[in-house]
């Protein structure tokens, strides 16, 4: 069936199976503190400390157990800054990006 993984190291775990689309969701330092603040009712300084230490938490994990950075552009199919495009924007992107890299899979076989 058909799956969406969210989580730390999904797109390494998943990184050589052929029938994957890995998308990174980013935006600058900022705009992800704003967001923080308004989605859990924290301040500023709460809320860029939060950011910093699951960014921290992050790399950390995914260079332990993958040795890898989150940030490496070249491990995801898409990156989009959700600073610069809407979330709807974001969504369209998305599924006409999945459906070309699927329809392409799907030709090769």
């Amino acid at each position: 069936g058909y799956v969406i993984l969210v989580g730390r190291g999904a797109n390494f775990i998943t990184a050589h199976l052929p029938n994957v689309f890995h998308i990174r969701l980013t935006a600058p330092l900022p705009k992800r503190i704003e967001r923080v603040q308004k989605l859990n009712s924290l301040t500023s300084e709460e809320a860029t400390k939060f950011i910093r230490d699951e960014d921290r938490s992050r790399n950390r994990y995914s260079k332990e157990h993958f040795h890898k950075s989150v940030d490496e552009a070249l491990a995801y199919d898409l990156v989009l800054n959700t600073d610069r495009i809407s979330f709807s924007d974001a969504v369209e992107l998305i599924k006409v990006g999945a459906r070309r890299y699927f329809d392409r899979i799907r030709d090769q076989h």
